[in-house]
């Protein structure tokens, strides 16, 4: 299948065919999710646009979004400026933990590709 970062595909192994583009639409989640609505979890797998998306949330919608679970690759993060996903992050009210359920307490993880979880305090 492999990914694509806003028009540039990327395969997933070094002889793996890709498909025709496909064109994706992009809304802020502030324009979809209504204020009165719960989300217990939200899945962010972004390649490193996590930090866009953040932008596209209100702290109002933030509220209601009880978990979200990420991916912490430091290459796409470094790669669309998202240096500072944990710490925007916790302005929004989340506590970070990692896989292992242990609490990030530092502003970025040398981890390579690592799941995390953010969690209303």
């Amino acid at each position: 299948m492999g990914n694509s970062v806003v028009g540039k595909p990327i395969k997933d192994f070094g002889q793996q065919q890709m498909n025709e583009p496909v064109d994706i639409f992009i809304e802020r989640i502030d324009s979809i999710l209504s204020h009165s609505v719960s989300v217990p979890l939200m899945k962010l797998d972004a390649q490193g646009f996590e930090c866009q998306i953040l932008d596209g949330m209100s702290p109002e919608i933030a509220t209601n979004i009880r978990q979200i679970k990420f991916e912490l690759a430091g290459k796409w993060l470094r790669q669309q400026g998202c240096m500072d996903l944990l710490p925007r992050l916790r302005n929004f009210g989340y506590v970070i933990n990692d896989e292992k359920g242990d609490v990030i307490v530092a502003d970025s993880v040398n981890c390579g590709v690592c799941d995390a979880y953010a969690t209303k305090k």
